[in-house]
């Protein structure tokens, strides 16, 4: 399961998860059949933002009986797919899926010892706060000092100055 992170649950929060509109667990009806089953959207968009496994997102542990498998079987829901696609002939023959020069830029790739880095560590350094300023008020500030030298008596006198050199 891949998710963007959603910065405001609150949505989810006050409506699926809290009941409101329903007297029972929504996601617990909907995914275990099991309206007591308290399992909330927040906490599975929370989980997916984390990288949690989808069978702790769900809490699969705590509910051995489900049977996940016939619950979400593809050709139950669509019972027509099988029938359909029985007959299906397909020639892959003919398709290049992994052209040469990309089969050889994944093999030098695989040299690089990409393998070696250890990522854990390589996010927390790039995450690390590069300066201790807050960037935002040092420009501000330096915006403020160009505009009081920009008004300054001593900056009109420079320019007259400069003019007049011109002459």
């Amino acid at each position: 399961m891949i998710c963007d992170p959603v910065e405001n649950l609150e949505f989810w929060e006050n409506t699926l998860d809290n009941g409101e509109g329903f007297d029972y667990y929504f996601l617990g009806r909907q995914i275990f059949d099991n309206d007591s089953f308290p399992l909330g959207m927040s906490s599975l968009l929370r989980d997916c933002d984390k990288n949690v496994a989808i069978y702790q997102a769900l809490r699969l542990k705590e509910k051995p009986e489900a049977n996940i498998r016939e619950r979400f079987d593809i050709e139950k829901q669509i019972p027509s797919l099988r029938e359909n696609t029985n007959d299906l002939k397909v020639d892959i023959d003919n398709v290049n899926v992994l052209p040469n020069d990309a089969r050889d830029n994944l093999l030098q790739f695989n040299d690089t010892g990409v393998d070696e880095v250890n990522f854990t560590s390589y996010t927390a350094e790039i995450e690390k706060q590069l300066v201790s300023a807050n960037l935002s008020s040092v420009a501000d500030d330096l915006s403020e000092l160009a505009d009081a030298l920009a008004n300054s008596t001593a900056t009109q006198g420079l320019a007259n100055d400069t003019r007049d050199r011109k002459s």
